[in-house]
């Protein structure tokens, strides 16, 4: 069974917004990987 991870900008719970960008998954650990960056001005 494959995670969805929906693209969007979400909220951290310390505050900061990130930016997913898709999800992979580990080929050795089968951990589930979410690309993401800081979408949160400096």
């Amino acid at each position: 069974m494959e995670a969805q991870v929906p693209r969007g900008i979400y909220r951290h719970y310390k505050g900061p917004l990130y930016e997913v960008l898709g999800a992979a998954r580990h080929s050795e650990t089968e951990a589930l990987l979410v690309g993401n960056y800081s979408a949160h001005a400096a």
